[in-house]
């Protein structure tokens, strides 16, 4: 190496440690955030959700890591969801959270397991007794969902594919499906989807699953592929029911049947009305 490439590699050595050290001690984490997106009231004080996240000020604030910091904060704290932890300036970190809803229950292990839509477990109830059974929640058939007896609150619960259609089904029903209030009509709420959905199963086979629904009007919904484009799939069935319920006396008369929803050899999705007699046969 001759005498002037040294000196030149000298020199490139020596910005490049410039460049670190500015980076060091310029863009380094001074301030941290909490944003409560949805306006509920956390049971848990801000400095503490910060505290629990790990981010050390003084830290580069590109070498931070977030997805420990979401862990970190999922793993104590049943009832708050991390929407996102965002940069918002060269020396500032904002934590989006959220507070997390009941949603769903399961029944294992001899205890009920009360879930939100993520399925993520916020209360465990020790004793299943008629007294003690959630009656305000969507209860998901037990036997599809993986609870070991080491299951704890703060956990996941289900496989990725549940976890994912739980969610989705939840969007689905408060975005697609409504309600009439006097001369207002509305989207679902969470009350009003809970109320609406008695149960919920998860079928799976070697070629496609499917999702299993019981409504409070004594329709089941049998969709297959919830996974694919849930939110028109429960549009039309629900849309399917409104018809029925359009020509009978009243809202609250029972129903009965399933409304399918299936893919065809050409994987065409098909939909069709099987009456309760056919059903039993």
């Amino acid at each position: 190496m001759t005498k002037k490439s040294i000196i030149w590699l000298a020199i490139f050595v020596t910005l490049i440690a410039l460049i670190g050290i500015l980076f060091g001690a310029v863009f380094c984490l001074r301030n941290q955030n909490v944003k409560v997106v949805d306006g509920s009231a956390l049971l848990v004080d801000k400095s503490e959700i910060i505290q629990t996240a790990g981010f050390k000020n003084g830290k580069s604030i590109f070498m931070i890591d977030k997805d420990k910091a979401i862990s970190n904060i999922e793993a104590k704290y049943p009832h708050i969801k991390v929407v996102q932890i965002k940069t918002t300036g060269l020396l500032s970190i904002e934590i989006s959270v959220r507070t997390r809803h009941e949603m769903y229950y399961t029944e294992a292990n001899e205890k009920y397991y009360v879930l939100d839509e993520d399925l993520k477990v916020l209360n465990i109830i020790e004793e299943t007794t008629s007294e003690s059974e959630p009656t305000n929640l969507t209860k998901i058939v037990a036997g599809e969902i993986s609870i070991s007896t080491t299951t704890e609150v703060c956990d996941f619960v289900g496989t990725n594919h549940q976890r994912l259609v739980a969610y989705d089904l939840f969007v689905a029903m408060n975005t697609v499906v409504t309600k009439t209030d006097g001369e207002t009509e509305t989207y679902l709420d969470r009350e009003d989807i809970k109320s609406m959905l008695k149960t919920v199963d998860f079928e799976e086979f070697d070629t496609f699953n499917k999702l299993i629904i019981t409504t409070k009007y004594g329709v089941k919904l049998d969709i297959e592929k919830p996974e694919n484009n849930l939110q028109n799939k429960i549009n039309i069935c629900f849309s399917t029911i409104e018809t029925f319920l359009a020509s009978t006396e009243t809202e609250n008369k029972e129903q009965s049947g399933t409304i399918k929803i299936y893919y065809n050899l050409n994987n065409e999705m098909q939909c069709i009305y099987i009456p309760q007699t056919e059903v039993n046969e």
